[in-house]
């Protein structure tokens, strides 16, 4: 009798559904020369998905963030965001998350002033299970030579999401080695990265002459990357 009850549990366990992988996509972005830029989200988000979207332009202005489904929308750790070039002229980039409410989604984005044009990105990622969690970010700035995000740092999780802006004057035109275009419209583009271990990572775009901002941030939650690993002893 108990080898035949540990065979129904092992075959049981066995048929437990893997957790989601971790998975992103569903980018769009806008470019506008007024103080408010929407972009609806070209699928309805899943309600629990991770929702990022991230500003640029030449602007020096502050930006607050809004959306029709009524997702509670909190600014990139400080490490990451904002990043304001201000020397020499002007360059801002910000980037928000939130945590999808599901359904129908038009994400605003409001500078308090309107300089030049400015545009917005948005994309989603989904498999997390329970909590979203912010790890590392980092951001870097520069007006020539090779633009780069800043290095993340060990991460905290081997299965996490990684993902990056750049804004570039001289327009944009690289995706970063190893990553995967959300969407981009000719000033900021925003490009994210699956991984299965704790590695540092930077995100290197291209070679530039003019000031850009770029920055990046990573999210993981507990049962995201795996379904169940059980070990099963049978005595008899």
């Amino acid at each position: 009798m108990k080898k035949f009850l540990g065979l129904v549990l092992v075959l049981f366990l066995a048929a437990l559904p893997a957790g989601a992988a971790l998975s992103c996509g569903n980018g769009a972005s806008a470019r506008a020369f007024t103080p408010g830029v929407s972009v609806a989200y070209p699928a309805n988000p899943t309600a629990g998905d991770l929702l990022v979207v991230c500003q640029g332009g030449q602007d020096q202005a502050t930006v607050t963030i809004s959306s029709t489904a009524g997702e509670v929308w909190t600014a990139w750790q400080s490490g990451a965001s904002p990043n304001i070039y201000s020397t020499g002229g002007f360059w801002q980039q910000y980037c928000f998350r939130a945590t999808a409410v599901g359904g129908a989604d038009t994400v605003t984005v409001t500078l308090g002033a309107e300089v030049y044009a400015t545009t917005i990105v948005v994309g989603e990622c989904t498999g997390f299970t329970g909590t979203i969690t912010e790890d590392k970010g980092n951001k870097n700035q520069g007006t020539s030579g090779t633009a780069t995000s800043g290095a993340t740092g060990t991460l905290s999780n081997a299965n996490e999401v990684i993902i990056s802006a750049a804004a570039f004057n001289d327009g944009w035109s690289t995706t970063p080695s190893g990553f995967t275009l959300f969407s981009d419209d000719t000033d900021v583009g925003m490009v994210y990265k699956i991984v299965s271990a704790t590695t540092s990572t930077t995100a290197t775009y291209q070679s530039v002459f003019d000031p850009y901002t770029a920055n990046i941030d990573t999210f993981y939650s507990g049962g995201a990357a795996s379904g169940p690993s059980v070990g099963l002893s049978i005595t008899h």
